[in-house]
Formats: C-alpha cells, sequence, structure tokens
C-alpha cells in the first residue's frame, strides 16, 4: 500500500496566520504600552527633578545673580548707573528669598523672589512679607522646564479645592531659615502676583497632576509641619488626578 502524504488546507493556512497575526499585534500592543507608561513615568520623574532642584537651590542660597544686577530704593533689579551704581555680591540690600514658579499647560517658569528691607519680627510669614517679596524681572533670572512626553500639568488642587494652583513660591524664611510653600489655587494665567504671600497659602499639601491623555500621575508637594518638605512623584495614580 502507497503512503499518501497531507498538506494543510487553505482554511488551516488562513487560521493560522490569523491566529500569528493576533499574537503578533498583541506583542506590538504590550511594547508599545510598555514604552509609553515609560515614557510617562521618565517625564513625572523628570519634573520631580525639576522641581527638587529648585527647592535645592533655595535651600542652598545658589543663584546666578549676575554682577552687573543692583537693586533700587523699591527692591526692583536694575543694571546700576549713575544714579544706582552696581553692586557685587554681598554689597547690596537685596536678597534672593527663593524662586516664584508659575505652572500652566506643559511648561514651568521660574523667576527669582527678592526681598528688600529689614526683617520683621513674628512669624516667618511676617518677616518674608516685612522684606517686600517681588518677583524679580527677567534679566535677573528666568528658568524654563518643559514637561517631555507630551504631558500636561492638569487640574493640579490644594486640598479642599477644586482650583488649579497657577503659582507656587519656595521661599527660605529670613527669620528661621526653613523653607516654605505658597500655594495660589486660581485660574492659570500669563501673569504674576505675589500677593498670595500668607499664611492662608502657606504649606498647603498639594498635588501636580500630570496627564499625557491616557495616563495620570502626580507630584505631591507636602509640609510634614516641622520646616521639612517633601516633593515626591507617584507613579502609581491611576484614573482621575
Amino acid at each position: 500500500m502507497g503512503s499518501h502524504e497531507r498538506g494543510f488546507t487553505i482554511i488551516e493556512v488562513l487560521l493560522f496566520l490569523a491566529i500569528s497575526g493576533l499574537m503578533l499585534a498583541a506583542a506590538i500592543m504590550g511594547v508599545t504600552a510598555n514604552i509609553n507608561n515609560s515614557r510617562f513615568n521618565d517625564g513625572l520623574r523628570s519634573t520631580e527633578s525639576y522641581l527638587q532642584r529648585e527647592y535645592n537651590e533655595v535651600a542652598s542660597g545658589v543663584n546666578d545673580r549676575d554682577e552687573a544686577l543692583a537693586c533700587d530704593a523699591f527692591g526692583q533689579i536694575t543694571t546700576g548707573g549713575p544714579s544706582n551704581p552696581t553692586k557685587s555680591p554681598g554689597m547690596t540690600n537685596c536678597v534672593i528669598l527663593g524662586r516664584f514658579i508659575k505652572l500652566g499647560g506643559s511648561k514651568l517658569t521660574s523667576r527669582y523672589i527678592i526681598g528688600y528691607g529689614a526683617t520683621g519680627k513674628g512669624d516667618d510669614t511676617t518677616a518674608i512679607r516685612a522684606m517686600n517679596p517681588v518677583v524679580a524681572p527677567t534679566i535677573a533670572y528666568e528658568g524654563t522646564y518643559d514637561v517631555p512626553g507630551g504631558i500636561d500639568i492638569v487640574n493640579t488642587t490644594l486640598p479642599s479645592s477644586t482650583s488649579a494652583i497657577s503659582d507656587l513660591a519656595i521661599i527660605k524664611s529670613p527669620a528661621s531659615g526653613i523653607i516654605l510653600y505658597y500655594m495660589k489655587a486660581g485660574t492659570v494665567s500669563s501673569g504674576i502676583d505675589n500677593s498670595f504671600i500668607n499664611l492662608i497659602n502657606l504649606n498647603k499639601n498639594a498635588k501636580i497632576c500630570l496627564s499625557d491623555g491616557q495616563r495620570n500621575g502626580r507630584i505631591n508637594m507636602l509640609s510634614n509641619g516641622r520646616g521639612q518638605e517633601v516633593i515626591q512623584a507617584d507613579l502609581a495614580t491611576s484614573g482621575a488626578c
């Protein structure tokens, strides 16, 4: 008796190709999802690092003040001149108190907060406001940070508030040396306002929410009440931030 070899039917070949195609598509989707998740987490970590660097520079007193700059009688930054000669670092009445950070969209913009005048008595906020804090113009310093990976800042809130935080101030108290957060909940705008530096907005535990349209994460800005602040990314956040 002769042997008969049997090949695959067209239907079996089509089924094999269909199943293989589905498995390949699933594998590609899984790899793509992992890449996107990794990119999002990297962006979240990078944003956390930027804010932490701003905090560290306020705590350590690091700044990039140009020696050609000086203060006028109102604490405004100028480029010197006959009526306002340039003063070297340590020879000016101005003090860099901290950083003012404007939040909005996918960009963070940072400028110096300048104080001018005698340190007041009382609590830290009173001492800061006695120095007439102002946000320095761009000639003094302006740093920007673009959140990578198509990630936007969304729905950034304070506790018991649904309004977005538009302004964040990180200030080193001239009275105690403690680092303080001041946060303003309101409509994000391009303007600069330092009137929110008051006790009502002091050290509120806040979350900066970020989203790429599919993934959500947040950066928590917390105060433990003992002069130690925490900036921490939360990669496990899911759903609405």
